[in-house]
């Protein structure tokens, strides 16, 4: 009776370790939904599964595992493209020293064999690469996720985008993403025209080109960059849009919301204007550096703000031009980009000869008035702006909004009341020495002198946030009139890093751990603050697969290095 009770006993504890058991798998099932859920935004009216969505959560980067097919021919083709580069650092060492012209291309040059010791270590290590064994590794990816991401690649119905300004991963009717393309083109910016004649487009810049080369305009190394075009690949440019999720309202989070605007983008690679865009853009560089308002990036705001000792009663101001880029029309770039040209001195810049500014400016005017492109298997120009997406557009609109700002500074009664100004794109900081009221009339004036351009902007006694950062008057402040700085995070940041399950090189992992370090103690003026920010990192990699043991040295290292 003993036994056949200590039996049912079993046989009861049994039961219930395997209902804990898989209890505990479910919940653990749902916590990973939820943690992929955060990653993905559907706007579609497809439901998609859990595999889709948990493939969809590691990123639009990341790598499965590749097979182990045809690898041993990708191995010997990688080593021969090794040795080459070897034998050509032999031939041409001399000239180890003399910097790589700006429009330096690879020629895929093959030198002749070299000296005994290099060929005899290529030929070794060519005979043990053919015979090494490769294993197959673990896969990253269940079999689920894969057919999952090969039905997503299929369906024709949905379009997946990375979002504007984040990572997250963004599914969308195509209809309805198609709509939004086309309200866009709708607008008085764009006109639709017909298929565009690509040859004769190419054809008009190249006969310019060879008119500059026999005026001695040209290098032989820039005149062979800008002519070496394979007119049978030549192709218009392609829009895509990314989704601003962001600005998606609270009542829109579910299959039936609208689609949220998107930030167009006209792909020029691979048109007849791709290659004149770079050009241009090497000789404006240098004009919009020499700006005073300039910032290159966030370390040189970093370095020009804490180099101020302000009055505790400063403002802080951060303004942005809204759709700075399409709303500027062509003769009004063209005439600011001609008078940039007349006033900065950029042969003391530039390495390479200067072009006569007619030809630069007769470029420019090709770039803008041909950025034809493709869109739903239709074809579109832009007719007013500069194209987000070709290569001098930021110099180019860099250049005219620097004159719009010393006009507005010129009507402006109380720009000595300015203690900073400082313009990044179309984002702009200023650090002012007076009331509220002066300060707005800037911003009125601002408003008034452009009739496309709108100035959106900020005011705050205490605290503003610009480009990565969040300044604010700090202890630092309290104590010596600099500035506090800490890395912003925005509310709408879903830490969709590099999935540590990714088929990258280890060192990829090493590298951005380390760089998003620096990147945070770069911005952070208080050692307490960033030893919060980094515990937060942390946390985050943690939920992206990443080991701790990886992770605590170099946030140690980071922690104690000086500022």
């Amino acid at each position: 009776m003993a036994r056949r009770f200590n039996k049912l006993a079993k046989i009861r504890k049994a039961k219930q370790r395997a209902g804990n058991h898989s209890s505990h798998k479910k919940r653990k099932q749902q916590a990973k939904m939820t943690n992929a859920s955060v990653h993905v935004k559907n706007l579609s009216f497809r439901s998609l599964k859990d595999a889709e969505i948990l493939a969809l959560s590691k990123g639009l980067n990341f790598i499965p595992n590749p097979t182990n097919k045809n690898v041993k021919a990708l191995l010997q083709n990688d080593f021969k493209e090794f040795s080459r580069k070897l034998r050509c650092k032999y031939h041409f060492c001399r000239n180890n020293d003399l910097p790589l012209h700006p429009f330096y291309e690879n020629t895929g040059y093959t030198p002749e064999k070299t000296c005994q010791a290099l060929e005899t270590y290529i030929d070794k290590t060519q005979i043990e690469l053919s015979s090494i064994e490769l294993y197959r590794g673990a896969n990253n990816i269940s079999t689920q996720e894969r057919k999952a991401l090969h039905d997503l690649k299929n369906d024709q119905s949905i379009v997946i985008k990375k979002a504007d300004k984040s990572n997250t991963v963004v599914i969308m009717d195509k209809k309805e993403y198609i709509k939004e393309g086309i309200r866009q083109l709708n607008t008085h910016h764009y006109e639709s025209v017909e298929k565009p004649n690509i040859a004769e487009i190419n054809s008009i810049i190249q006969e310019r080109v060879r008119a500059m080369k026999e005026k001695g305009s040209l290098d032989k190394q820039t005149f062979h960059y800008l002519t070496n075009v394979n007119e049978t690949v030549l192709r218009p440019g392609r829009l895509y849009l990314l989704p601003k999720v962001h600005k998606l309202n609270t009542n829109q989070n579910n299959a039936e919301s609208k689609m949220p605007p998107g930030r167009p983008i006209v792909s020029q690679i691979g048109t007849a204007t791709e290659k004149i865009g770079h050009y241009i853009d090497h000789f404006l560089v240098p004009i919009v550096r020499n700006q005073d308002t300039y910032i290159k990036d966030t370390t040189d705001f970093i370095n020009k703000i804490e180099s101020l000792k302000l009055p505790s009663s400063c403002l802080l101001i951060s303004y942005d031009i809204t759709s700075m880029y399409t709303n500027m029309t062509f003769p009004e770039l063209i005439d600011a980009v001609k008078r940039a040209l007349e006033d900065t001195h950029i042969h003391k810049m530039i390495k390479i000869p200067i072009p006569d500014p007619t030809d630069l400016l007769f470029l420019l005017k090709c770039l803008l008035e041909n950025n034809v492109f493709e869109f739903n298997g239709h074809y579109y120009r832009q007719i007013i702006g500069a194209a987000m997406g070709a290569v001098p557009s930021p110099e180019i609109c860099d250049i005219r909004m620097h004159e719009i700002t010393k006009q507005i500074l010129c009507l402006y009664e109380h720009k000595q009341n300015i203690l900073f100004h400082g313009r990044f794109r179309d984002d702009g900081f200023i650090i002012f020495n007076g009331n509220r009221n002066e300060a707005e009339r800037f911003f009125t004036i601002a408003n008034s002198i452009h009739n496309l351009l709108k100035f959106t902007y900020e005011i705050s006694e205490s605290s503003m946030v610009f480009l990565d950062t969040e300044i604010y008057k700090g202890n630092r402040f309290e104590n010596s009139g600099i500035l506090d700085i800490k890395t912003y995070i925005k509310p709408t940041n879903t830490f969709q890093y590099l999935h540590r399950s990714s088929a990258h090189n280890k060192a990829v992992f090493t590298g951005f751990i380390k760089g998003e370090c620096i990147r945070h103690a770069r911005n952070t003026s208080d050692k307490d603050v960033l030893r919060k920010q980094l515990l937060e990192f942390n946390f985050q990699l943690t939920k992206r697969g990443y080991s701790k043991h990886e992770i605590k040295p170099i946030i140690e290292e980071t922690l104690s290095l000086d500022k």
